[in-house]
């Protein structure tokens, strides 16, 4: 059995069916696991493993007492954001996992995680990453201190402002344990096997269409076009941020064009998959 994939997710939308089902789809000899409430178990259908929350959650609870808030959202969704990698500390402690892979519920994931670049550089992406158990008990460490300690916090906060965010997230203190603890290089989600998307909102040199990365499908894998260096590059995951779940159900892999010898984008206005012969020949030649 290869590396789990876990999700971490409270609520019983819709779409976390969705990327549940993906992340199936695109890994059969993985575990998917989701940790969350009673109300969403049962999403993704019976190959997915659930586990409650409640039952990992001392490590979260204990953290809550040094907690700070300094965020636009709200205590409890920024808290939680937090929480979550205490939870999977513990699941995974629990469970004698050393390793796996953490995905947000709006990611939908396309790639065969045992032959990912991803686990070259854990912790870069808070919303899909590779982790180690180690590591992580590093990680939930630092995330006490930062906040225990005044002179931590004002530090969290010097760097928050640093990158110009408006919110001390767990997103700011995954900056620094990348870049200071682990030491390690920034890849902004592009690897040797492709790209694992930062947002399907940010261009990051991208073709964009109305205000989205233009997603192309090609004998039967996703590509985007990084129009700089005149290539198109395989996708193995879009990150749904926001708004733009909605097109979730469109990129579900039963639900992308079955013609195998034909090229298609998404056209997001018309929320279908469009046929292009203009990039069919790129794509092929790439």
């Amino acid at each position: 059995m290869s590396a789990p994939v876990f999700f971490i997710h409270r609520g019983n939308e819709p779409y976390l069916s969705i990327s549940l089902q993906q992340a199936r789809s695109s890994n059969p000899h993985a575990e998917v696991i989701l940790i969350g409430k009673p109300a969403n178990r049962g999403h993704g259908g019976p190959h997915i493993r659930h586990a409650f929350l409640g039952d990992y959650f001392a490590g979260a609870a204990h953290f809550s007492n040094v907690y700070k808030h300094d965020s636009p959202n709200t205590r409890e969704y920024n808290l939680f954001c937090f929480q979550r990698w205490f939870v999977l500390r513990d699941y995974m402690s629990r469970h004698g996992i050393t390793e796996g892979y953490y995905l947000d519920s709006d990611v939908m994931l396309y790639a065969d995680m045992r032959n990912s670049h991803l686990r070259r550089h854990p912790f870069e992406l808070c919303w899909t990453t590779y982790i180690h158990i180690h590591p992580l008990r590093q990680l939930c460490d630092m995330m006490m201190r930062a906040f225990a300690d005044p002179d931590s916090f004002a530090h969290l906060r010097h760097h928050t402002k640093q990158l110009g965010h408006p919110a001390v997230s767990d997103m700011i203190v995954f900056d620094l344990f990348y870049n200071h603890m682990l030491e390690n290089t920034r890849t902004f989600g592009f690897h040797q096997d492709g790209l694992y998307d930062y947002n399907l909102h940010h261009c990051s040199g991208f073709e964009m269409q109305g205000g989205f990365k233009k997603i192309y499908w090609c004998g039967g894998i996703l590509y985007g076009n990084l129009l700089a260096e005149h290539r198109f590059l395989r996708i193995n995951s879009l990150h749904f941020q926001g708004g733009a779940k909605i097109y979730m159900p469109h990129f579900h892999t039963p639900h992308l064009p079955s013609g195998r010898n034909e090229t298609f984008y998404f056209h997001y206005g018309a929320q279908t998959w469009v046929t292009s012969e203009h990039a069919k020949a790129t794509i092929e030649a790439f």
